[in-house]
């Protein structure tokens, strides 16, 4: 093969004359022989490689939290405040996929009610909406925490927060009080009250309350995964609302 490489544009006579083939004997030589012949093959393994390394950085990147924790308000809170929550929160969970490290993820769903003063962005409405309903469906989340509006709205609509010894309400029930636990009266989260800054963890700690949704007598009670992360998740959050 190496013949017709040198002597690829050579006459008749150039080809079939006596030492006309030669061995590529240097380096450089060797070097233009195979790339002539396997440029092809060397540029799809690199690329087919390139991509191999991203999907596994991709795959090794991702994010598997021990808990998710929905969060259903008029208004969007910051990315940072979201963060400091999640770290708060953390502090008093388990490690339930033996990762080596406890991870809260808080969703947030801004979901305003009919009621609403401010201007809606339909776009952000559906799409909270959308994903908030994912979330129910799938028991994605069995802690919530939500400002008042959000709160009423919820539950007068379809009934989504239960006692907070898991126990579901009477059909209009109206004794809130025994549904939710205000943030600013969870000691292990008086941290947030540092963030003083707009949106962010004080604003936590004076406006929003923690609950957790209705699971028995749901469709996904009886289901061996959820039975276990709804245990989880309300031993997570009586944690978090005890005084001690």
């Amino acid at each position: 093969m190496a013949r017709e490489r040198y002597l690829l544009h050579a006459g008749e006579e150039a080809i079939n004359r006596p030492g006309a083939e030669k061995k590529a004997d240097n380096p450089k030589s060797k070097w233009e022989n195979f790339w002539f012949y396997h440029k092809w093959h060397v540029i799809i393994g690199v690329f087919l490689i390139a991509l191999a390394v991203f999907f596994l950085h991709d795959l090794l990147s991702v994010v598997h939290p021990d808990y998710q924790i929905g969060l259903i308000t008029q208004n969007s809170y910051s990315d940072t405040a979201i963060s400091q929550l999640e770290t708060e929160l953390a502090k008093y969970g388990e490690d339930l996929n033996s990762d080596g490290k406890v991870i809260v993820q808080v969703n947030s769903y801004v979901v305003m009610n009919d009621t609403a003063s401010a201007p809606v962005d339909p776009n952000i409405q559906m799409a909270g909406v959308v994903k908030m309903s994912a979330d129910l469906n799938d028991g994605t989340s069995m802690i919530f925490l939500t400002d008042d509006a959000s709160f009423q709205d919820q539950q007068k609509k379809q009934k989504l927060f239960s006692y907070l010894d898991g126990t579901m309400p009477a059909d209009g029930a109206s004794d809130y009080s025994r549904m939710r636990v205000a943030l600013k009266n969870c000691k292990k989260l008086a941290a947030l009250g540092a963030d003083t800054t707009p949106g962010g963890g004080k604003e936590f700690l004076d406006n929003l309350s923690i609950s957790l949704r209705v699971f028995k007598g749901t469709q996904l009670e009886g289901k061996k995964d959820k039975d276990q992360y709804f245990a989880v998740s309300k031993k997570l959050f009586d944690k978090v609302i005890s005084g001690s």
